[in-house]
């Protein structure tokens, strides 16, 4: 990757959804769609540099929360699965997939 990544904080610590939304946007060119943010009713407290972040996923489908209950959950742990697909989604964004 080109632009680099910035990651700060304790490198040991289980990792939240918008940690991990904030690094793909970093890593990825990205484009966020207007509105995708309105399908989420969590995110209104956070700073816009990471809202941003989040539209960005959100609006290329690599993390897209919990739609049925209109929350992204910003602070919930990743899992290793939602790890395993949002890297597949991130492949598959870079053409890098079959």
């Amino acid at each position: 990757f080109e632009k680099g990544l910035t990651i700060k904080g304790n490198m040991s610590a289980a990792a939240t959804r918008v940690e991990l939304a904030s690094w793909i946007a970093q890593l990825l060119p990205l484009t966020a769609k207007s509105g995708t943010l309105n399908a989420y009713t969590d995110l209104k407290h956070l700073d816009p540099k990471t809202r941003e972040a989040i539209s960005k996923v959100a609006s290329n489908e690599i993390m897209v929360g919990h739609p049925e209950k209109k929350t992204f959950d910003p602070f919930e742990y990743v899992t290793r699965a939602a790890l395993a697909v949002a890297l597949e989604k991130v492949l598959s964004v870079q053409g890098k997939l079959p």
